[in-house]
């Protein structure tokens, strides 16, 4: 008879660890976008959907511009700051698809360069002196994750810096929004 009591024990007790343990398996979240101290701008609005296979979010953001014209010869503005990411060992984020959106006006003698960090990718778009260009921008960015794991500590950060020559050039640049889809669902196209 106590060996029945204990046999069920176990059987229970199992069956309770499992299911926990199973749920725990499952469970990818991601939480709130902090802004960094050290940043002088800060998203305007942020939004956050984990699902049980990929993560997505967006930010709107209104103050990220850099401009150089007349006298000013170089403009810079930037964000930063992180989110936390509870990935569960069994599922695997091996692509994200990073969409950047914003405005541009830009003549020659003139150049501008964005910066992008997303958890651990590290990506640069540039626009060359000799490029000319108005009006706005949608750029696509195709990054795989090593080994599928994105980091618990998620960054999220973008640096605009833009320079003319003297006595010629002017540049401005805006960057509105950033969406991040990771997982493995789909990979964009970069438009060009």
């Amino acid at each position: 008879m106590i060996r029945n009591f204990f046999y069920a024990g176990i059987i229970l007790g199992l069956g309770f660890t499992a299911q926990s343990f199973s749920a725990d398996l499952t469970s990818l979240e991601m939480g709130e976008f902090v802004t960094s101290s050290e940043s002088p701008i800060s998203p305007k609005s942020v939004s956050i959907d984990s699902q049980r296979q990929a993560l997505h979010f967006s930010m709107k953001l209104d103050t990220l511009s850099a401009t150089a014209d007349g006298s000013k010869m170089e403009g810079s503005s930037s964000f930063s700051g992180n989110f936390t990411v509870l990935q569960p060992y069994n599922v695997s984020l091996p692509v994200a698809t990073i969409q950047l959106k914003g405005h541009i006006v830009k003549t020659a003698a003139s150049s501008a360069t964005l910066d992008i960090i997303v958890g651990d990718a590290k990506e640069k778009i540039v626009w060359e002196e000799n490029e000319v260009a108005a009006g706005l921008f949608d750029k696509t960015l195709n990054v795989v994750i090593a080994n599928g794991q994105v980091p618990v500590v998620f960054p999220v950060s973008a640096t605009l810096l833009v320079t003319k020559s003297p006595g010629s050039g002017a540049v401005f640049v805006s960057l509105d929004s950033i969406d991040v889809q990771i997982g493995s669902q789909r990979v964009a196209i970069n438009d060009r």
